[in-house]
């Protein structure tokens, strides 16, 4: 059929044939899918320091593990401080991998003066990341310092078999002002920084 034909046929209906309100949208039935965008994809790619599916597969593995070896829930804390850090995550904050629904949730944001205080931390401990897994002690939980210990050097090792990553696992501590030392986001008391392995 050629464009004088298709107008032809087309100016056989009424305008108001193709009102586009006929299409409103229902997610009832709506199925996700992922398109690669050609520039900006190249760019969150580049950008990005591990795949959200690579992190997820690390961490259910070391939480099988640990929780076949133990009683209690183990569940670490995301931090991301900069978009697409982790490929798949454009929003900044804390995330919690819920493993039976596969699915990272979102927590909560990070406000200005946590956001300060991990700067100062990673200046005293010069480090440069923009992603952390952050270790807190369940009240529930025997000998949680050993969990975190386990748990932080078996991703370690996972991410080793990466390749691309390290990583640095300190006190998620700083200090203001020569005051005491403080935790920047409690109750998060170990954090694991990780790093491009340049």
């Amino acid at each position: 059929m050629s464009n004088n034909q298709m107008i032809r046929h087309l100016s056989k209906y009424p305008p108001n044939h193709f009102d586009q309100e006929a299409f409103v949208l229902s997610s009832s039935h709506s199925v996700s899918c992922s398109i690669r965008k050609h520039n900006l994809e190249k760019q969150i790619i580049n950008n990005s320091l591990i795949h959200k599916n690579t992190l997820a597969q690390v961490l259910y593995e070391v939480s099988y593990e640990l929780d076949s070896k133990s009683e209690g829930e183990f569940y670490p804390i995301i931090l991301v401080l900069k978009p697409f850090v982790i490929n798949g995550f454009e929003q900044t904050g804390l995330y919690k991998l819920d493993y039976d629904k596969e699915i990272f949730h979102y927590c909560s944001g990070l406000e200005k003066d946590v956001l300060r205080n991990i700067m100062i931390h990673q200046e005293q401990n010069k480090i440069t990341s923009g992603l952390g897994i952050g270790y807190y002690s369940p009240k529930n939980m025997v000998d949680p310092i050993d969990k975190i210990i386990y748990f932080s050097k078996k991703v370690n090792y996972y991410l080793n078999l990466h390749g691309e990553i390290k990583e640095k696992t300190l006190p998620a501590d700083f200090t203001k002002n020569n005051q005491k030392e403080q935790l920047f986001l409690p109750p998060i008391c170990f954090i694991q920084w990780l790093y491009p392995n340049d």
